[in-house]
């Protein structure tokens, strides 16, 4: 009997009551995977027929695997549940509303077999948002990020760290993929119910370097519809939140802590931008910790301004 082929990406899509999404989700990556990815389907808590729908394809594709998430529920609970389950090299989250321009995993797979690997792999990544045309976005700016070249592979230098605080790297769950051993000793945040991709870079590599690997010519697909989390009407205040975790744990006298505090104080002036209409008393507490952060002259104007209005 001939060696199984190893697992160089496990493609895990956490999903939770859409098996619409669901198929549409199997039928782009069926013709895009290679021999050496697996596909992760990790239930949370689904109650409708997206049990039944990927237990079929899975005794058809020998690529599909599904386990149910028996912890507690969440995106961010289900994703963690799924890094035990999987088996790739690395992981790549792709949600179920998303998706990845053909020729993007035998793209992963040639750097691999090249030896041109890195803690996390980061490609291009179109925004597909409705009643919007697609567009390219700018993942690296390049007029402040130093890279070079190795092979066909874009190298990051510098403090990954201050990169993503400062928005030199945009980039989501879509067009990033993870070591899995990496996700096994830093899971994600369970706590924070949204933007706990971006707080988990930037806890770990606060804790230990990064190399980043840049790979161009192929793309994942952001789509942004009415449902997706990214237009909820909460995310300011679970950005605050994020940037709360995050100045928790970055020590006071650290490199860090100046932009670590800069950025948590603007979280805190945005989530009280945004609470303003629907909650007065929070939107003051917001400001008031703002203005006590750094950001004193513009977050006493908004207190003043709610106290009149």
């Amino acid at each position: 009997m001939s060696e199984p082929v190893s697992v160089n990406v496990s493609v895990v899509c956490c999903t939770h009551n859409r098996v619409q999404f669901v198929r549409s989700h199997y039928e782009m990556l069926r013709e895009r995977i290679t021999a050496s990815c697996e596909i992760l389907y990790a239930l949370d808590h689904c109650t409708d027929d997206t049990l039944a729908f990927v237990q079929g394809i899975a005794a058809l594709d020998p690529r599909v695997r599904f386990a149910a998430n028996d912890g507690p529920p969440g995106l961010f609970s289900c994703r963690n549940f799924a890094i035990a389950q999987a088996r790739g090299r690395y992981i790549h989250y792709l949600d179920d509303d998303d998706a990845v321009s053909p020729g993007f995993y035998a793209a992963i797979d040639t750097a691999i077999a090249a030896g041109l690997e890195g803690e996390m792999l980061l490609t291009d990544l179109v925004l597909d948002q409705e009643g919007e045309p697609p567009r390219q976005l700018t993942v690296v700016d390049r007029q402040q990020v130093v890279t070079h070249m190795e092979g066909n592979a874009t190298i990051i230098e510098g403090d990954l760290f201050d990169h993503i605080l400062t928005g030199r790297l945009y980039f989501y769950n879509g067009n990033t993929l993870i070591r899995r051993s990496l996700l096994q000793r830093h899971p994600f945040r369970a706590e924070i119910r949204k933007t706990a991709d971006w707080l988990l870079y930037l806890e770990v590599s606060h804790l230990q370097p990064i190399r980043q690997v840049y790979l161009t010519g192929v793309h994942a697909i952001y789509c942004v519809h009415g449902s997706s989390m990214s237009v909820a009407p909460d995310k300011s205040y679970w950005n605050m939140k994020a940037f709360e975790a995050l100045y928790g744990m970055v020590p006071r006298d650290h490199p860090h802590a100046p932009a670590t505090r800069h950025a948590f104080a603007r979280s805190l002036f945005d989530a009280g931008y945004a609470a303003r209409k629907q909650d007065k008393r929070a939107a003051m507490g917001y400001y008031w910790h703002a203005a006590r952060l750094g950001r004193p002259l513009p977050a006493l104007l908004a207190i003043a301004k709610l106290a009149l209005v």
